[in-house]
Order: C-alpha cells, then sequence, then structure tokens
C-alpha cells in the first residue's frame, strides 16, 4: 500500500520494499543495519525507525517523514502556492488557480500532487481540471495540520492557577 502511495507522485523508484517494514497497520523506513539488530530482538517492536505512514479504512495516511522524502525528490508532482493560499490549505481549503505560483511534474486531471509553499510539503491534493484553466481546484486530501487537530486536549477538573500552587 505504501508504495502505491508513492506511486501516484513519481514514477522513480524512491522506496523499495527492503526499506519498508510494516507492524500492523504502520510502514517505516528502516535502516538496513536496524533492521539486522531488530530480528534478533526477543519481543515484536511497537515502533521502529522512522513512521511513513499508516492505514486506516482503505486509504493511506502519510506521515510528515513521506511527505519530506517526495517533497526532496525531484521527479515528483508538485503545486506551488502562495503564502495566504498555504495557510488556507494548513486549514482544510482547497487551492484556487490564481494562487498556484508554479507546477512540476505537469500533473493532469483527477492526479494526486504534493502541495509545496516554497522547500515545505504542507500536504496533499487531488487535481480537478487541467492546471491551464482558470477555474482549475487542487481539491484538499490532507495537510500537515491533520496532526495537530487530532491531538487530544488535555482535561484537568481543577482550575489553571490551582494546579500553580
Amino acid at each position: 500500500m505504501i508504495l502505491e502511495f508513492i506511486e501516484q507522485f513519481t514514477e522513480d523508484e524512491i522506496l523499495t520494499d527492503e526499506d519498508i517494514y510494516q507492524l500492523g497497520e504502520e510502514w517505516f523506513y528502516v535502516e538496513p543495519e536496524l533492521f539486522l539488530v531488530g530480528k534478533d530482538l526477543p519481543r515484536k517492536p511497537v515502533f521502529v525507525g522512522t513512521f511513513l505512514g499508516k492505514r486506516k479504512n482503505d486509504y493511506l495516511i502519510p506521515g510528515v517523514a513521506l511527505l519530506e522524502l517526495l517533497a526532496k525528490h525531484k521527479n515528483t508532482k508538485k503545486v506551488f502556492i502562495s503564502d495566504k493560499a498555504a495557510w488556507l490549505f494548513v486549514c482544510g481549503k482547497n487551492v484556487l488557480q490564481p494562487s498556484i505560483s508554479r507546477v512540476e511534474g505537469t500533473p493532469e486531471k483527477d492526479e494526486m500532487v504534493l502541495v509545496m509553499n516554497g522547500e515545505d510539503c504542507l500536504g496533499i491534493g487531488k487535481v480537478e481540471n487541467s492546471l491551464a484553466d482558470a477555474k482549475s481546484v487542487v481539491t484538499h486530501l490532507f495537510d500537515i495540520g491533520d496532526f495537530l487537530r487530532r491531538e487530544r486536549k488535555v482535561r484537568s477538573d481543577k482550575p489553571i492557577e490551582e494546579k500553580d500552587k
């Protein structure tokens, strides 16, 4: 599943089966030396290497490391957007054509793209129309703000002032 996800953005081989370790519904990038050490552990690890993503129902939720890996790769489908559009995208909004400053990798209609602001990957989207069309849109699918939104809020019965005493 993780390799199929990567293939949506580039035809180049960024990772191989030997680089990836699956634990349940999660995938990790593991250095070969660490992988050899892990084979000798008496128990199955809970976490190993760099988190790449996890399966949720029938789709993959990418990890930040996977997005960064794809963003650093030259032959990846990318859409670069303005600062204002970047903020809106991280808040869950779609990218409109006037906000797109440049495109790499020639993404076509219905293809996935990395949404970039400078060198930073903000998330992934889907191209709805030809990007040459003035009414084209990149539909928001996932952004790095998702990790913050999923954090559980800390609950406390005591007011903050009482905790500090």
